[in-house]
């Protein structure tokens, strides 16, 4: 990247002497059994599988060589465009079989902007610049590569945080970190690589959800009347230069994506109700992926609350292939929702027909019982279907659950289960947007 920004700075010898350096690029490393790898490598046999996050920066950086080097005096134009051809092949594995259909990693989300970052957004990007291939209108996923973060930041005194189900393991926490090298970059990487109509929402919750703490949580960087614009590193620097919608009205995500977001390959669902403040709720359920992994699979974040739910056992086919094994999938436009998965059932309601701001139930064997905190109250009950777990989210009066004959009332919300899923009295209709 340092060689297309310079080129026209540099004299001819020794850009050519940079470029010679970089087709005949050799690094020695033991970690592969002391292998050789070159550009050849990178670019047609990366190492590992598309579901490591190695795999993305390998491809991008290969990626954007020969997206810098195709055509220009003194290099061998055929190879160029055989690398280039390998690594469109790699990038198609990686978006097919690495990140599911919704953007979600195998690896979880951690390392799954690992392997976006640096290299691969910027290969995407550079592909449409420079070559004329589009990747974002036909693969829905590469957008989703950064706007999955646009659907589950949400902002905390200390800073943005998303619901990360493997906050201590899997590179990375709960925390957007905007200076942390591989956990960075969101911003000015991701302008570059989401679809036109959906960069308003980015650049809403950057905006709102990010700027507003940005000068407390870095003030070596950044001045209280400042902002940072995502540049904390001269890479990322460039990338905001060219990518900044600066010009750009923003708006709530809302009005652009719907408030319940899914990967159904990997089997991660979001149901959120709304993009505002601190009290905004945001259940996040994952069924498949890495399962290995003691990952927190039902996360329930709302009201000034994080807490986990439930021991939802990964639900999964074949995980290194994705197909989460999930037998019900009921969004609301509210952001409510109904999915089940390996016999577990889980049901959203942002209703408030309860009298409550968020209920959310479980049945199943991955039900367990929840823990209570401040405005969040749990609630075992027991319905001639089975049993049923509630967490209760109400920013004034907690309303009380009870059994109706083989019902739970909660104020003017009914809550069925037939022992394989569960049915809402009051429910909005289906969402009007598209992911």
């Amino acid at each position: 990247m340092a060689y297309d920004l310079c080129y026209d700075g540099w004299d001819e010898p020794f850009r050519m002497k940079v470029a010679e350096q970089l087709v005949g690029y050799k690094q020695y490393t033991k970690r592969d059994g002391g292998a050789t790898i070159t550009l050849e490598r990178l670019a047609l046999s990366p190492n590992l599988k598309p579901t490591s996050n190695h795999w993305g920066l390998q491809v991008g950086g290969a990626g954007l060589v020969a997206l810098a080097l195709k055509g220009d005096p003194g290099v061998d134009d055929a190879l160029m465009t055989k690398y280039l051809e390998g690594v469109e092949k790699n990038a198609i594995a990686g978006l097919s079989r690495g990140w599911g259909d919704g953007g979600y990693f195998f690896e979880h989300s951690g390392p799954g902007w690992i392997g976006s970052s640096w290299t691969f957004l910027p290969f995407l990007q550079a592909e449409k610049v420079a070559n004329g291939k589009d990747w974002l209108t036909p693969r829905r996923n590469a957008s989703w590569l950064t706007m999955k973060f646009a659907a589950q930041i949400m902002p905390t005194a200390k800073g943005p945080f998303y619901p990360n189900p493997s906050p201590n393991g899997g590179y990375g926490t709960e925390e957007v970190v905007q200076n942390g090298g591989h956990h960075a970059g969101y911003f000015s990487e991701g302008f570059g690589t989401v679809r036109p109509d959906q960069a308003p929402a980015l650049l809403w919750v950057y905006n709102h959800f990010v700027q507003p703490t940005e000068s407390a949580r870095y003030p070596d960087t950044v001045k209280a009347d400042e902002q940072s614009y995502d540049a904390f590193h001269p890479l990322r620097s460039v990338l905001t230069f060219v990518n900044w919608p600066v010009d750009m009205k923003e708006q709530n995500p809302a009005e652009i994506i719907p408030r319940v977001t899914c990967d159904t390959y990997y089997g991660q669902y979001i149901f959120r109700n709304r993009w505002q403040d601190e009290n905004d709720i945001e259940v996040a359920v994952l069924f498949g992926a890495r399962t290995s992994d003691k990952a927190n699979r039902v996360m329930v974040w709302g009201l000034g609350q994080r807490t986990t739910f439930g021991k939802l056992a990964p639900s999964v086919i074949d995980s290194a292939k994705g197909n989460a094994n999930v037998s019900l999938f009921t969004p609301a436009e509210d952001g409510s929702g109904i999915v089940a998965g390996g016999g577990t059932c889980i049901a959203v309601d942002y209703s408030k027909a309860s009298g409550a701001d968020a209920i959310v139930a479980m049945a199943g064997p991955g039900a367990a019982p929840g823990k209570s905190n401040g405005k969040l109250k749990a609630y075992s009950l027991t319905l001639p279907s089975g049993k049923v777990e509630l967490l209760v989210l109400a920013a004034d009066a907690q309303p009380e659950p009870k059994v109706d004959g083989d019902k739970i009332a909660i104020g003017g919300q009914s809550i069925s289960y037939d022992g394989k899923a569960f049915k809402l009295g009051v429910m909005a209709g289906a969402p009007k947007l598209k992911q």
